[in-house]
């Protein structure tokens, strides 16, 4: 065991070739549970989910798992967690804009802006009322 380990207990690696064992797959990534470097092209390695001993072959480091990122734009987290979101309700309902704002901010309130979302539904609920009562200055 002279060369140096090329790889790490915990690595990601990708199979670059599936060699004799039949166990690994070409392209398939495996982590990474004992290494030892058995010369420069070939790594003796055990891998997660393997009763299968150790296996010869070539693997190349693979790229770390990247979490995929909440759009925030398609479904944000404030309203992915509804069966629907806020704007499809809204749009099938025909609702006005004071009405679908308040839906809005109603249902993202506590997962958003808390109090400051409750104000903004309340302000245009006012606003409504103040309409309604033949206030034309209604939105002061």
């Amino acid at each position: 065991m002279g060369a140096e380990v090329t790889f790490k207990v915990g690595d990601r690696v990708r199979c670059v070739d599936a060699g004799p064992n039949g166990f690994l797959r070409k392209g398939e990534v495996y982590v990474v549970t004992y290494c030892e470097r058995a010369d420069d092209e070939y790594s003796s390695i055990k891998v997660a989910g393997s009763e299968q001993g150790y296996f010869i072959t070539r693997f190349e480091l693979a790229e770390p798992e990247v979490a995929p990122q909440p759009s925030i734009v398609h479904r944000p987290n404030h309203y992915a967690r509804f069966e629907i979101e806020p704007i499809e309700f809204i749009m099938r309902n025909k609702l006005e804009f004071w009405q679908g704002n308040v839906v809005k901010y109603v249902m993202r309130y506590d997962a958003k802006d808390g109090i400051q979302d409750l104000r903004k539904a309340a302000r245009y609920i006012e606003m409504q009322i103040k309409k309604l009562e033949g206030n034309t200055e209604f939105a002061k």
